[in-house]
């Protein structure tokens, strides 16, 4: 048994260096996709403040004192700034990018406002436009609808109350509509926002980091496919003959893959903590101790897909897009949170799933226990099936499936 081990780890620590060069390359292209993504992230229209041209009927001393109120009192003046501009320019500056959508305020809006009667007003926004734009057009009309109505309710209930009992309206009336402009002015004081960041309870770009650090440790075994695919089992059948079991010949082939992933792995890691990142070496040496059982999950799937074919084409192509599509669907290469319901059911239950978050955990000081049995489960399976194809290999006498 140690002796099969031994040689299998010379024949594929010949791929040594090819495999560092590799992984090198992959670490240099995910440092530049996240970069990007870094810079997008602070320059993306999300993070800057939308400005909004509100043109019409806009002269009537109730509507600029409300104006007036948003753009100096009201909380949404850190997301949405309001201009006051003419139609025309409007619709010109809406073209130009100035501004992001636009309101029209129609004729006689403020006095049908006072009788009880709310003119819809038109929102122009340019064609095409997503994202934030229509996540706020949407919003801030749903809100101003509800404030509208249920202001608007309050008070003329108030007022029939008091008509029916012959008390005095307009006092009452107004020291209402004064106190319901005061609690919609100072609604953010009536709630607290608070970030949990993603599934994993990181922020997104450190989330994404760990995702795609799991997704390299998935694809740097890849190459290793040209010795790890058999064409035939002639050998397999000869030590199985001399008495190394399936069970015996997997496990040897396992420690083997394992044994030389960690170099590239680790040499990856050395270069991502050359960078400060505020951890003592001692630390960072326990977070690679911890992050083993990553690298034997790894290890595990893609022996079971090279077991799986005999073909090298064949085997590199299923093992590639088999990790970028667990690691796409579990999130780790795209937030989670995006995808539809269903599929964050199922991603969240993957192997790769499982890596993200325990990697995530790792880099918090959180528990790690569940997730730890969540990543062992999945290697010990991958390994068992590893097995159970190699025992059919022997039976049939043949080299694939």
């Amino acid at each position: 048994m140690k002796i099969y081990y031994g040689l299998q780890v010379k024949r594929l620590a010949r791929l040594l260096p090819c495999v560092t060069l590799i992984a090198v390359l992959l670490l240099a292209g995910a440092v530049a996709v996240l970069s990007a993504f870094a810079r997008h992230t602070v320059t993306r229209e999300e993070n800057t403040v939308l400005r909004v041209g509100v043109a019409g009927d806009t002269d009537n001393p109730y509507f600029e004192f409300g104006m007036t109120a948003l753009q100096t009192l009201d909380s949404s003046r850190f997301a949405v700034e309001l201009v006051a501009m003419e139609e025309n320019a409007a619709r010109r500056s809406l073209e130009s990018g100035d501004i992001a959508a636009y309101v029209v305020v129609p004729e006689g809006f403020t006095e049908a406002a006072l009788r009880g009667e709310i003119l819809p007003i038109p929102c122009v926004v340019s064609a095409g436009t997503s994202g934030m734009v229509s996540l706020f057009k949407a919003e801030i009309a749903d809100v101003v609808r509800d404030l509208l109505v249920e202001s608007q309710k309050g008070i003329y209930g108030l007022s029939q109350s008091l008509a029916e009992t012959g008390q005095p309206q307009k006092d009452h009336a107004d020291r209402l509509a004064l106190r319901l402009v005061t609690l919609i002015l100072h609604r953010d004081k009536l709630y607290e926002a608070e970030e949990h960041g993603g599934a994993d309870g990181l922020p997104l770009l450190p989330s994404l980091i760990c995702g795609v650090a799991v997704a390299l440790v998935w694809l740097i075994g890849l190459p290793y496919a040209s010795a790890l695919i058999r064409r035939d089992t002639a050998l397999c059948r000869v030590l199985s003959a001399k008495g190394y079991t399936p069970l015996m010949q997997t496990a040897a082939e396992y420690a083997a893959y394992v044994t030389v992933l960690v170099p590239p792995v680790y040499a990856l890691a050395a270069l991502v903590f050359a960078v400060d990142m505020g951890m003592t070496a001692g630390e960072k040496a326990g977070l690679l101790l911890a992050a083993f059982p990553l690298v034997m999950l790894a290890a595990a799937f893609l022996l079971l897909v090279f077991y799986l074919v005999r073909d090298i084409v064949s085997g590199m192509l299923a093992a590639f897009f088999g990790a970028v599509a667990l690691s796409y669907v579990s999130g780790c290469l795209y937030p989670l949170h995006t995808f539809p319901v269903a599929m964050q059911t199922v991603g969240a239950w993957l192997p790769t799933a499982f890596s993200h978050r325990y990697l995530a955990a790792l880099v918090q000081g959180e528990g790690t226990l569940l997730l730890l049995c969540g990543v062992l489960g999945y290697t010990l399976l991958f390994f068992a099936a590893a097995v159970l194809v190699r025992y059919r290999r022997l039976n049939e006498g043949r080299g694939g499936v």
